[in-house]
């Protein structure tokens, strides 16, 4: 390691102090300047010395009296006094009262200060509830970020390699670990590996490796609720936000959320346990042509027929179109929900059966418990393909959370997406918007500050850093992020000194002036020391320079492994309405769940509750069998 990469780390891990005057200078320069001023310190200190030194010769070379000698004496405190004095005023330029503010007053926060606040702890100290370990500081205390500004949501920035999960991430799941729940996007399953033993209740939803995974669906308990079924249409056909729609736009989009709406209302009640990948199925096999004579298609009758009256209704808006667009917005809505097609998304919405009976049902009510960690594993690049399945899976967690009344024995939960710059995420803005209120943190980990702006449109981008209350940057970033960056931590006023050489030497002059400057610029923010020194912003605080947390990681041995769970048996369609006619009255069907699920609606129980525990409907209008109602594993009652 070079000289200068030594300086470099010693500045990121213990900080090297800079006068005010040029708070900018590299770790190098600053080194430079330091060793400078201590050497003219420590040669002050030895005039000094040197001079007592010389006068106590001189009193024994006078053979001088011990009156005279104390004159002597008096002189030589004087020489070392003087001397002292002369190499503290060379620390003055390090203290702040000699910044200059013409042209900006933007400086690092020091330790006092944040500590002062709250952002800054001993390391002995134990975190509060919702607080977040963000690193260390210079002087050996732990950066903690207070739960006032945690629950108003964090944003970093870092590019590919750079340390956002190994060390941020991961310290943050294990600070939250005790006090609250949390919700991951693990892209590869390692923050599962790194964290999950520090919870009590670890789920997984892993769409990489589907026979590790626990298991979710949505769709049964839509039934006979509306306002559920209408919200999960609006997140699948808006899983894709961007620019203010046109009048256009807008229209195919109602369509289709209409669509959708009524099919997520209708499944339930043609199938035992519908699954997402059934609306494209029912959609495809059902024809919108009326037959010959008729005046209704197959489909629209059937959708008319249904036991919810809100089918129709949803229907009856959706049919209001032409035929020929009729087949159009159904091919949107098709496309919207290809992703629910795919085999692993079908293997992780499929119930339990005899070959996965290690399959839990993940319940988002249990966000609201202390020690649930849920994770959701997709594969490294792919989460833009399993878009429209991850956006409804965090859209219904975050309605879970805003429907519950908050209190303070209340538990906080937080949402941490890893590489959030991948998919997005339905609802963001109003997400950030309503955190604080219902104790839920946000965390959103991006590459750079570009793919806020792909997702969310110009507008929608600047609403969402609107929202945002802390933002960490790490080395690296490409120019865009670091010249946002620079811009928020803002300019100072340095001293620029200039020299004037002309021929001769009558001409020559030298002299200092005030200048404007960022106190980081873009370039050397890119160049903090890498995996070692950050930079965040938090609130109205000055602007932080901070070393990262310590990389903690789990032996080989105490990695928590997903265990082999099996695969579930999935039906399509058409063999689950085969299963219907053909199951004897009173039997589970075999894609029934290996528990009944009841869901409670606001209809009378023997309306809902034998078919969502897997019965016919001849059994359910008797009312024997019936069961108790309770909360559904989604996390939303079927009717509120």
């Amino acid at each position: 390691m070079s000289l200068i990469n030594r300086i470099q780390k010693y500045d990121a891990e213990h900080g090297i102090p800079r006068p005010m005057t040029a708070p900018h200078l590299t770790a190098y320069h600053a080194a430079l300047h330091c060793l400078k001023t201590g050497a003219e310190m420590f040669s002050l200190i030895c005039c000094g010395l040197v001079s007592a030194y010389l006068l106590w010769i001189s009193a024994n070379l006078v053979k001088a009296e011990f009156e005279v000698r104390l004159i002597f004496v008096a002189g030589m405190l004087l020489a070392m006094l003087i001397s002292a004095a002369e190499a503290l005023q060379l620390l003055m330029p390090y203290r702040r009262f000699r910044q200059r503010l013409t042209h900006g007053s933007a400086m690092w926060a020091d330790t006092a200060w944040l500590k002062s606040q709250g952002f800054a702890k001993d390391f002995t100290a134990t975190l509060k509830p919702c607080e977040l370990r963000l690193g260390s500081l210079p002087t050996g205390h732990q950066l903690v970020l207070p739960a006032s500004h945690t629950l108003r949501h964090v944003a970093m920035f870092g590019p590919p390699g750079s340390g956002k999960s190994a060390t941020f991430i991961c310290t943050f799941l294990r600070n939250w670990s005790k006090n609250g729940s949390t919700i991951v996007l693990d892209p590869k399953g390692e923050l599962y590996a790194q964290t999950a033993s520090y919870y009590e209740h670890a789920y997984r939803l892993d769409l990489m490796e589907p026979d590790k995974s626990d298991h979710w669906n949505f769709v049964p308990v839509c039934k006979n609720n509306a306002e559920l079924a209408h919200q999960i249409a609006s997140i699948i056909v808006g899983a894709k936000p961007g620019a203010k729609a046109t009048d256009s736009e807008g229209f195919w989009r109602d369509s289709e959320i209409a669509a959708l709406s009524a099919i997520l209302l209708h499944l339930p009640h043609i199938v035992p346990y519908p699954t997402p990948a059934m609306i494209n199925e029912f959609i495809s096999l059902r024809s919108i042509d009326a037959e010959e004579g008729q005046l209704l298609s197959p489909l629209t009758r059937e959708m008319f027929e249904s036991p919810d009256p809100q089918v129709g209704v949803y229907w009856g808006a959706f049919t209001k179109a032409k035929r020929d667009l009729q087949g159009s917005i159904l091919t949107g809505v098709i496309a919207k929900c290809q992703a629910f097609t795919t085999p692993n998304v079908q293997s992780v919405t499929s119930a339990s059966d005899e070959d996965s009976v290690g399959r839990a049902e993940i319940d988002l009510n249990m966000l609201r418990s202390r020690g649930t960690g849920i994770y959701v594993v997709i594969p490294e690049g792919d989460a833009d393909r399993y878009a429209a399945f991850l956006t409804t899976f965090f859209g219904i967690g975050m309605a879970v959370l805003r429907r519950d009344k908050v209190t303070e024995q209340t538990v906080p939960s937080l949402f941490l997406f890893d590489e959030a710059g991948n998919i997005p995420i339905y609802g963001l803005k109003e997400m950030l918007g309503v955190g604080r209120g219902r104790k839920v943190a946000v965390v959103l980990a991006y590459q750079n500050l570009g793919q806020v702006y792909a997702h969310y449109g110009h507008d929608g981008g600047h609403a969402v850093l609107g929202s945002i209350n802390t933002m960490v940057f790490l080395p690296g970033l490409d120019q865009h992020t670091t010249e946002f960056a620079a811009s928020r931590v803002g300019p100072t006023t340095v001293l620029q000194h200039t020299t004037v050489d002309a021929p001769g030497t009558q001409n020559d002059a030298e002299r200092l002036a005030e200048t404007k400057r960022d106190l980081i610029d873009a370039a050397e923010l890119r160049q903090l020391v890498r995996h070692k020194q950050a930079v965040t912003i938090i609130d109205t605080a000055p602007p932080i320079k901070f070393a990262y947390p310590p990389l903690v990681q789990a032996a080989g041995n105490a990695l928590s492994e997903a265990a082999h769970k099996g695969m579930p048996a999935v039906i399509d369609f058409r063999g689950a309405e085969k299963e219907l006619t053909s199951a004897p009255t009173g039997n589970p069907l075999p894609n029934s769940p290996a528990k009944p699920v009841p869901v409670t609606t606001s209809e009378p129980p023997e309306r809902t509750t034998d078919e969502a525990a897997g019965t016919t409907d001849g059994e359910g209008e008797s009312g024997k069998s019936q069961k108790p109602p309770r909360v559904s594993p989604l996390g939303l009652d079927s009717a509120e």
